[in-house]
């Protein structure tokens, strides 16, 4: 889309500047780990590369001057001719009223002043006719609905493209049979939104149906929209999408439909150029000018003179260049098109490329601001991101460079954030989706039965009062009667089997995938933490070891809320309370805030309502993950300059905690849900902001077990509070220079408190033990050898690493571990 600096492969050197690219984000893992993962890449991507491209043909300079001349030789735009119109919506309407010109007239002209590059009155004149349609006509307003949504797609707003074709793929449930152009303008909006899985789904079922109905026009249209779909996902330069865009081009043709030619002419053109045949390439440009010299279609324009401007850069001819996409900014912006975003950031890239930096600066700004303009955020700006890295490198500005880097590298990661909830809540629908099928289905037997068993008694009466001798054969029916039914409870009880079974299977999935995905970003953690303990003083190398490690923290407790979530849902998680000093204990946890408040210029601040000598029991580790999630959630969405405060009160037998921020807020219609599991705001206008929706889920079950609750109050565009209370259990006396608590509280004398540095993970338990335990690790073998039983190999790996002052023996698993011990027993005196 248009909103992020497409990569588009068009030779063979291109991957390597991927594969460049992805190594240069991937610096920030361990040096061992990248340069395997770099070499496969490449070959896995060379090998690829090989067997699907063609030869490349020669670049034939002679026939981009044409193509070149043809362009800038075009007949003036009607933008340019006339720069405003009055929109004939009222004519529209008294035409409709008196019945001198037909619904299809002007849908045409809808469609004609799309072409034009006139939306605004194209969407005018499709919203009038909509109102004119009966409700009883519903297939005609889908119809018109999707026009609708195709003015959003050419405008390049996909999401609001998106909202409106669900709504058409919404209304066309309610029609006898399935609306072959809601599928098609479903598939386009979900493919313009990245969900190309989904989309290639819709756009075959909708060419089917369009076949069916002989609709030849939604046959050219998903022809196209599958080439489309198979050149970005098997590259353009396999030409895997050339037969369907041959295919869409020979029903255009055929069809005589002038913009739907043109359109698979530079779409053949695009792809031949992708994959280095530039003979076949220009030819089809050519083609696709000349019908443009008679025929004005202004998006189609633009498109072909932004392909133009790449070609001419090949050449290094920059000022011809300039002056074509500087004519088509013009265009874009005349029409009110969003593609203003690409063409800017196309001007910026060619600036940047012959070093005229103020130029670059102004052309991405314009990029970006009119991107923030439209409500775009996160992985919508990675290409801006990438774009102010650059041009900060080659200014020499290492921190903005940097900071950009850490902005890219954000959007990277909310995004994949972004698919794996999306992930998760399409496995969550779907497995609801078929137990409600399931049960539907067994309901529907239960009634079959129960009619059918009334049908046999009212029979069955009949014939004893008709015939005494039918009795038998009445009770060889009830004994097949019987039999169907047992059998039927049987299917019931196996259905009832399966539902459980699967539930198990999901649960087991998910902790499965969170168990595998901990031991690689322990390998991750561990190094990363001993590097940082070498580098103390402050440097760039420094910097990004951090930022790996936060985020890797990060991945860490995602991965560790899953586990918890599974632990609950089997029932085996349990509450493990021991004696705290309140006070002092909550300070340690907000310590590490303060730094987060302050990098983000927040105000942060603590207003603690009870008493401060106060000693607890309580359950430090599910505490922690409550009060961690309402802070990290509150400083997320609190702006610069707002206001985080964290209070605390006693209630009697219970303590309540309040976190209040002074952001967004959260609508009303969220606010009932906003603690059910994965749940995701359904608001149109909602900036996506990235989770999973487990936090605030975990949160309320973990409150639950410790006897507690939580709630929250919220004032939609003002700020929210969310609470925690939970009982006030008072921690029982201890002497012999333990903690001395009299009436819950704490008697002050020789007050020490340890903890772990904020916002670093421990290491393993194991290897504090060994470093901190006052008896030796080795006492066991009277010898400075140590066995390592781990089936990891990395991991094992890793350990053997650590404790490489000592002679380290390794085993896969327990049963190797026993047979060395048994083998080595009498050379290292051990007794077993």
């Amino acid at each position: 889309m248009p909103f992020q600096k497409a990569v588009i492969i068009s030779t063979r050197p291109q991957i390597q500047n991927i594969l460049t690219r992805l190594r240069n984000i991937a610096s920030l893992l361990p040096t061992t780990f990248l340069l395997f993962f770099s070499a496969q890449a490449q070959d896995t991507a060379v090998n690829f590369w090989n067997a699907v491209t063609p030869i490349a043909s020669p670049y034939d300079v002679k026939k981009l001057q044409d193509c070149y001349s043809k362009a800038v030789n075009l007949p003036p735009a009607s933008l340019d001719l006339r720069p405003t119109i009055d929109c004939p919506e009222n004519d529209a309407l008294r035409s409709l009223r008196k019945g001198t010109q037909s619904e299809k007239y002007w849908l045409g002209k809808a469609k004609d002043f799309r072409r034009l590059g006139y939306l605004d009155c194209s969407n005018r004149i499709l919203a009038l006719l909509l109102e004119k349609i009966p409700d009883a006509e519903l297939s005609r307003q889908i119809d018109l609905i999707v026009e609708l949504a195709f003015n959003q797609l050419h405008s390049y707003n996909y999401r609001t493209a998106d909202s409106i074709a669900a709504k058409a793929l919404k209304l066309s449930e309610n029609l006898p049979a399935k609306h072959a152009g809601a599928y098609y303008i479903s598939a386009n909006a979900n493919h313009r939104n990245r969900r190309t899985e989904l989309a290639r789904e819709q756009i075959g079922e909708a060419l089917e149906l369009a076949k069916k109905d002989g609709n030849i026009y939604l046959q050219i249209r998903a022809f196209s929209l599958m080439g489309v779909i198979n050149r970005d996902v098997f590259f353009g330069a396999s030409l895997k999408a050339i037969p369907d865009h041959e295919q869409a081009l020979s029903l255009a043709r055929a069809f005589n439909d002038t913009t739907l030619i043109i359109n698979e002419l530079l779409a053949l053109g695009l792809n031949y150029g992708d994959a280095g045949q530039f003979n076949l390439h220009f030819d089809y440009i050519l083609q696709a000018l000349d019908y443009l010299e008679r025929f004005e279609d202004l998006g189609q324009r633009t498109r072909i003179q932004n392909v133009l401007c790449d070609d001419l850069l090949r050449e290094k001819r920059f000022d011809d260049a300039e002056r074509l996409r500087l004519s088509t900014l013009h265009f874009a912006e005349a029409s009110h098109s969003l593609s203003t975003v690409d063409i800017n950031f196309r001007l910026f890239e060619q600036y940047l490329g012959t070093k005229q930096y103020e130029k670059a600066k102004t052309a991405l700004d314009k990029s970006y601001a009119i991107q923030k303009g439209a409500g775009m955020t996160g992985p919508n700006l990675l290409g801006i991101y990438e774009g102010y890295y650059a041009l900060a490198k080659a200014t020499g500005q290492p921190e903005l460079a940097l900071q950009s880097l850490e902005k890219a590298y954000a959007a990277v990661s909310l995004n994949y954030t972004q698919r794996n909830a999306e992930f998760l809540s399409r496995m969550e629908t779907q497995y609801r989706t078929g137990e409600k099928e399931r049960l539907l289905q067994e309901k529907e037997i239960l009634l079959k039965t129960t009619r059918y068993q009334r049908t046999i008694v009212i029979i069955f009466a009949v014939i004893i009062t008709l015939l005494a001798g039918a009795g038998f054969v009445g009770f060889l029916r009830q004994r097949k009667t019987s039999r169907l039914l047992a059998h039927q409870n049987e299917i019931i009880s196996q259905q009832s089997k399966e539902l459980k079974s699967l539930e198990k299977l999901k649960s087991r999935f998910f902790a499965n995938v969170s168990h595998e995905l901990r031991t690689p970003l322990t390998l991750m953690l561990g190094p990363v933490n001993s590097l940082l303990k070498r580098h103390q003083e402050d440097g760039d190398e420094k910097k990004l070891l951090q930022f790996v490690q936060r985020n890797a923290q990060q991945l860490q407790r995602l991965i560790n809320e899953i586990l918890d979530l599974s632990k609950l849902e089997d029932n085996k998680m349990e509450v493990v309370e021991e004696p705290v000093h309140f006070f002092p204990y909550l300070n340690e946890q907000l310590a590490q805030f303060h730094s987060f408040a302050s990098s983000d210029k927040l105000n942060f601040e603590l207003k603690y309502q009870a008493d401060k000598s106060l000693q607890i029991l309580l359950d430090k580790s599910k505490f922690e993950k409550i009060i961690h999630n309402y802070l990290s959630n509150a400083m997320k969405f609190t702006p610069p300059g707002g206001m985080v405060t964290l209070a605390v009160e006693e209630l009697g037998d219970e303590l309540k905690l309040s976190v209040t921020d002074t952001g967004p807020g959260i609508h009303p219609d969220d606010l009932p849900y906003i603690f059910d599991r994965f749940y995701q705001s359904k608001q149109p206008d909602a900036k996506m902001e990235g989770g999973t929706g487990i936090g605030l889920s975990l949160v309320k079950e973990l409150a639950l077990l410790l006897g507690g609750d939580v709630w929250a109050e919220s004032v939609w565009g003002k700020g929210s509070v969310f609470y925690f209370r939970f009982p006030k259990k008072l921690a029982s006396q201890m002497e012999n220079g333990e903690l001395k608590i009299e009436n819950g509280k704490w008697k002050m004398e020789n007050e020490h408190h340890e903890g772990t540095q904020p916002g670093i993970e421990n290491e393993a338990p194991i290897l504090n033990y060994l470093r901190e335990s006052s008896i030796s690790p080795f006492s066991i073998l009277n010898s400075p050898s140590i066995l390592v039983v781990e089936d990891n190999p990395d991991l094992r790996e890793y350990l053997q690493f650590l404790l490489s002052d000592y002679q380290v023996f390794t085993a896969e698993n327990g049963q190797q571990a026993l047979d060395f011990m048994n083998s080595e027993a009498a050379q290292f005196n051990i007794q077993h």
